[in-house]
């Protein structure tokens, strides 16, 4: 049997070149767009450089949609509307660039980030949810959210999802919900250098590190989802600091055991060193 030739840059004759030159051109547009589908980030930005029909799928406002949205969930959401679903609530996800957003997170983890850390960071956090079984709305607070994820995370966790919920922060703020849905993408573990610092001076250094620091409905949302959706328990042994205060008084969530969050106040100085800031980009 002859053997095929099999063509490539080093036994291409002139006249073959001309043949296979443009040959992308040629391929159907649902079949890019499948290929597009299957690329990463980089690979959808010089995929979309590759020839005129290329470039005019991956920028077509519907498709790209759809292409930057799969490269989003793939590379940077660890709790969309799915899981929501899964833990029995509907949310209403608002329409966003996924394009820029994921360029725009992506910028920020690769500047700013340790290496180390890890990137598919990016989740849901709902003002509201609705239950699948009845239609009805309830605010997403820390204390509802805990209630719902609380006794799926394993029969040493709380029901209600903490360990310890400081009463009067439980008072004040437990029925807090963010003023709006959006996606939150929040660093895994507290900045670097900032233990052992005021409360001022962490603010500037999360600024400086891109975001700000962590409200108590994100963090809270977060650290459980990520729990629900991965097993992986974030800040088991680090204590971050929330916007939150009673006073003059800073509210603290501290280490995630495996009977739950803790919530707590910054009076304590015992753990002080562990005390950082989580960071927070909301999309």
């Amino acid at each position: 049997m002859e053997a095929t030739q099999v063509l490539s840059p080093l036994n291409l004759r002139e006249d073959d070149a001309m043949q296979v030159e443009g040959f992308e051109e040629a391929l159907p547009l649902e079949m890019i767009f499948q290929i597009l589908l299957r690329c990463d980030h980089v690979g959808a930005l010089k995929a979309s450089r590759v020839c005129k029909s290329w470039q005019a799928l991956s920028t077509d406002s519907s498709t790209a949609q759809d292409i930057w949205k799969n490269i989003f969930y793939k590379e940077l959401v660890f709790a969309g509307e799915r899981e929501w679903g899964e833990l029995g609530y509907k949310v209403t996800l608002p329409e966003r660039d996924y394009r820029q957003v994921t360029l725009e997170a992506l910028k920020w983890a690769h500047d700013k980030w340790p290496k180390n850390w890890d990137r598919k960071m990016m989740f849901f956090c709902p003002k509201e949810i609705v239950s699948l079984a009845t239609g009805v709305a309830a605010p997403a607070s820390p204390v509802k959210i805990g209630a719902v994820i609380g006794p799926l995370l394993g029969p040493d966790c709380n029901a209600t999802g903490y360990r310890y919920f400081w009463p009067k922060a439980l008072q004040a703020h437990g029925g807090k919900t963010l003023q709006e849905s959006c996606w939150v993408y929040m660093t895994p573990d507290v900045i670097p250098d900032s233990t052992w610092k005021d409360y001022g001076t962490q603010c500037d250094m999360a600024k400086a590190f891109g975001g700000g620091v962590t409200d108590l409905p994100s963090v809270v949302t977060g650290t459980l989802l990520k729990d629900y959706a991965t097993g992986k328990r974030l800040f088991s042994d680090i204590f971050t600091l929330c916007q939150e205060s009673i006073g003059r008084v800073q509210l603290v969530v501290e280490s995630f055991a495996p009977s739950g969050l803790r919530v707590n106040h910054d009076l304590s100085f015992f753990d002080i060193v562990k005390r950082g800031v989580v960071v927070v980009r909301k999309f």
